[in-house]
């Protein structure tokens, strides 16, 4: 990995950014991963399945300047659901959308694309993965950076599910989940020559950070801490937090529903909104025009406070994977008028007999629910694409 001029010790200098197989699709130098995927359903109405699953900083030395709230414990995670003998046919592969090519990136778990569709970067879990894509047909891996440990970290980065690219940088992000001896905390890379990143600085958090967002010289990650779980703005200039949101902030009362109905899985931002994919909290829009001071605009929801209130133990691990709403991802187009709302759910039996749904038990698939946004405020669902039936509605189906 090799270090491009000198990271001063007090934040980023400014820089002018469960498959193993990534696949260019169709007659453009593009890759299609779940979220190119979302995005494109969103402009296009195309019918496509359900979406699959999934404190302190350091700028080589610097302090935070706000203390962490949680140090990310691990939580218990239930035995998985059994798969059921299959009842119905699966569904049917759709023809046309056959690859023109492909390069095995082994551990690959998101991609990005450059705005020429020229390169992806590819999450691949130890780290991430530069590919060229200027010959769709013969996709090649340029680099491949694994062992990510920024200077004084004393840890390497783990997980790495997400990355961001913004004018030749790109934001690296994990671990995802709670790790006991990784980095957290997010990473910059130079990535103007994709062939040789170069690291430029990180941010040491005192959570997860599952997914992010690079917007200019603000990074905006996921802040699963285990109280409030905000959202944190980050100023990649100087590495030092520049804000945070919490639906804690919206409503006391969130603060008491079980942790894992009101994660915060991801965040969109594009012209001064923020979109948060808050699971089972819905979806929540903010202004983020002043990044000091993110201001509610709006929510989506199926369920109310109230509602998930009830829920504790078993029962709020059944509610966290079953339907409705499991918001996982949430993407607007290009001109801000239109938002997809992926959501990620299957068959749960957290403490239940038998391993298929009831008539009281809505455990399945969910879909992409569209919204009219041209007043962000006030959002109108026009649609929802459901997705494909399936033989087996369970978590490893």
């Amino acid at each position: 990995m090799t270090a491009r001029g000198h990271v001063p010790d007090d934040g980023w200098p400014s820089v002018s950014p469960a498959t193993d197989r990534l696949n260019a699709v169709g007659s453009e130098p593009a890759v299609v991963n779940r979220r190119q995927f979302l995005r494109a359903v969103a402009l296009t109405g195309l019918s496509t399945a359900a979406l699959p699953a999934a404190g302190h900083d350091l700028a080589h030395g610097g302090e935070s300047t706000r203390p962490g709230t949680g140090t990310g414990a691990p939580g218990t995670t239930p035995t998985p659901t059994p798969s059921p003998t299959p009842t119905e046919p699966a569904a049917t592969p759709t023809t046309g959308w056959d690859p023109r090519g492909q390069v095995s990136v082994p551990g690959a778990t998101e991609t990005v694309l450059t705005p020429d569709g020229g390169t992806a970067f590819v999450a691949t879990g130890d780290g991430f993965a530069a590919v060229d894509l200027s010959d769709p047909t013969s996709p090649e891996v340029l680099a491949r950076e694994t062992a990510i440990s920024p200077p004084g970290a004393g840890a390497v980065m783990a997980d790495v599910f997400d990355v961001k690219y913004d004018d030749d940088r790109l934001l690296v992000a994990g671990p995802a989940n709670y790790h006991p001896d990784a980095f957290r905390g997010v990473a910059l890379f130079d990535v103007s020559d994709p062939a040789d990143p170069a690291l430029l600085g990180a941010y040491r958090t005192t959570f997860p950070v599952h997914n992010c967002y690079l917007d200019g010289e603000l990074a905006y990650l996921t802040g699963n801490d285990g109280e409030t779980n905000p959202l944190v703005v980050v100023s990649v200039s100087d590495a030092t937090e520049a804000g945070r949101w919490s639906v804690v902030d919206r409503d006391e009362r969130w603060r008491d529903v079980h942790l894992s109905l009101r994660t915060l899985h991801d965040v969109y931002v594009q012209d001064g909104y923020a979109y948060l994919a808050y699971w089972d909290a819905g979806t929540w829009i903010l202004d983020v025009s002043d990044p000091a001071d993110p201001a509610y605009v709006t929510d989506i929801r199926e369920r109310s406070v109230e509602d998930l209130l009830r829920f504790d133990g078993l029962r709020a691990a059944r509610e966290s994977s079953e339907p409705p709403g499991n918001d996982h991802y949430v993407a607007p187009d290009p001109a801000g008028n239109l938002l997809a709302v992926g959501k990620e759910s299957r068959n749960s039996n957290f403490g239940k007999e038998g391993t298929t749904p009831g008539p009281d038990d809505p455990g399945g698939p969910s879909g992409v629910a569209l919204y009219d946004i041209s007043d962000p405020a006030d959002p109108v669902h026009r649609a929802t694409i459901d997705p494909p039936p399936t033989a087996d509605p369970n978590v490893n189906g």
